[in-house]
């Protein structure tokens, strides 16, 4: 049995940033959109690589050629040695895919002209609704969760096991299904038909999102041996090991920050639960 790990949150620095050019063809059957949706169809990747190119912002503070880059590739944009490192570790299903950055040059935020970079970068691309699953990891019976109604209302879930958990999203993909049918969209208010007032109003009271825990409890199934996951629904968070955090310091990695869960605090609210073994 792999001994207990130590796991810290990894986020990106915005002093590399970068954006999609105004010209990427989001109708492309390779588009970053076309890609996802495959991947959210079908819980699988699909036989092509998608194609991914974005530019670094001109303003410098935003412009360094760091080993990640922030910006809206899926979900890393890393350097050759970062992917190099990263593919020495214990990874969730993933794939990388070639992503081409651009440098651009501009006045007062005006982007005038754009040089391709050198140097080779890749989307870090993994999947922890889809392709992967930490749900049964958590202890549904310690962990405390709370969830707002469609009335923006707070509750308390009684939740016991992943398989019932699991339920919600389905029930709330059919709740949705069953709005679409009796919603007046005509009514800049999407009010609903006619009718329709009374189960109108008690599917939206059925319906809940918005998941939060202050800590979460793991149990005896969580893989100590991974070194990149992340928890669905309950965090935004990325979280790597120690053994990754190390490696990444060693060979000076770059646009990253560290810190340990629920350390940080955002003027957003960004949820950032406690990781309890």
């Amino acid at each position: 049995m792999t001994s207990r790990t130590i796991y810290h949150v990894m986020e990106v620095s915005d002093e590399s940033s970068a954006e999609f050019p105004d010209n990427y063809d989001w109708d492309s059957e390779r588009s970053k959109s076309s890609f996802r949706n495959f991947v959210d169809e079908n819980k699988a990747f699909p036989d092509y690589e998608p194609f991914l190119e974005q530019e670094l912002y001109p303003d410098k503070e935003f412009r360094k050629r760091n080993d990640f880059i922030f910006g809206p590739v899926d979900q890393y944009c890393v350097s050759q040695k970062a992917k190099d490192i990263l593919e020495s570790c214990n990874l969730p299903k993933h794939k990388f895919f070639d992503v081409t950055v651009y440098r651009t040059f501009g006045v007062f935020g005006r982007k005038i002209f754009r040089t391709k970079l050198n140097s080779k970068y890749y989307a870090f691309y993994y999947n922890f609704i889809k392709l992967n699953d930490s749900l049964d990891w958590i202890d549904f019976a310690k962990t405390e969760i709370f969830a707002k109604t469609g009335r923006d209302e707070k509750i308390t879930l009684s939740i016991k096991s992943a398989d019932e958990f699991r339920q919600i999203p389905i029930k709330n993909r059919q709740i949705s299904d069953r709005l679409k049918e009796i919603t007046d969209y005509n009514d800049l208010n999407f009010k609903p038909l006619k009718g329709f007032e009374e189960e109108y109003g008690e599917l939206i009271k059925t319906q809940i999102g918005h998941f939060e825990s202050q800590r979460i409890f793991f149990n005896d199934k969580f893989d100590h041996s991974i070194d990149v996951f992340e928890i669905p629904y309950f965090s935004w968070m990325t979280y790597i090991s120690d053994r990754l955090v190390e490696k990444f310091k060693a060979n000076n990695v770059t646009g990253l920050i560290l810190s340990k869960p629920r350390e940080r605090q955002y003027k957003v609210t960004r949820p950032n639960p406690e990781l309890v073994w």
